[in-house]
């Protein structure tokens, strides 16, 4: 069963997860920046990370994203979390 956003919002990573699991949401994947991308970036800058739950059912496919907003540091141990939140993929 679709899970509608606005309670998504309401929820934290892991009770997210749990109520997609719930309703036959599956992991479908993360999105991160990777090579020169990642390269790019420099100290101070910010980046997203995603990590996605898609549903499949007869009325088709619908995909939401748990995003982390970051702050790069010197090193990964030291990027900064900012915010992070469920949205609509």
């Amino acid at each position: 069963m679709k899970v509608m956003i606005e309670e998504l919002k309401k929820l934290n990573y892991e009770d997210g997860v749990t109520l997609l699991e719930e309703n036959g949401y599956f992991d479908a994947g993360s999105g991160a920046p990777d090579g020169a991308e990642a390269r790019a970036i420099k100290v101070g800058d910010c980046f997203l990370t995603d990590i996605y739950y898609t549903l499949e059912d007869e009325d088709g496919e619908y995909t939401v994203s748990f995003v982390q907003k970051w702050e790069k540091g010197e090193s990964a141990e030291e990027d900064k979390l900012i915010e992070e939140f469920w949205e609509e993929a």
